[in-house]
């Protein structure tokens, strides 16, 4: 059986989710602390793309550390052609990815 978890930062966030029948776990891109209490258990992760720099390191690397086994990250159509920096940090979030040795999936949202 599948359990699904949401990750909120704030309470006020998580009782948003927890009323729409997520089940929440409370944790912070910018907090590795939180990050790893928050995937601990979990064998997949959905890694929806972080507008703000240097998050994308700390999610992967706590991925990596408590030993997620699959990564499907939402990208975006066009990276290779940058009109604007979510091009570029996308690229680099799959460059995160594909050398952190985690089996992984890039979904390419145009």
């Amino acid at each position: 059986m599948a359990h699904l978890f949401g990750l909120a930062r704030t309470k006020e966030a998580a009782k948003r989710l927890e009323a729409r029948g997520v089940s929440v776990r409370m944790g912070d891109f910018a907090d590795k602390k939180s990050l790893v209490s928050a995937f601990a258990g979990m064998e997949r992760l959905l890694f929806i793309l972080i507008p703000q720099a240097n998050l994308q390191e700390n999610v992967v690397a706590t991925a990596r550390k408590v030993e997620i086994s699959f990564i499907a990250y939402m990208s975006i159509n066009g990276i290779d052609y940058p009109k604007n920096d979510l091009e570029y940090k996308c690229r680099q979030t799959e460059a995160l990815i594909a050398e952190s040795g985690i089996k992984y999936t890039f979904l390419r949202n145009s």
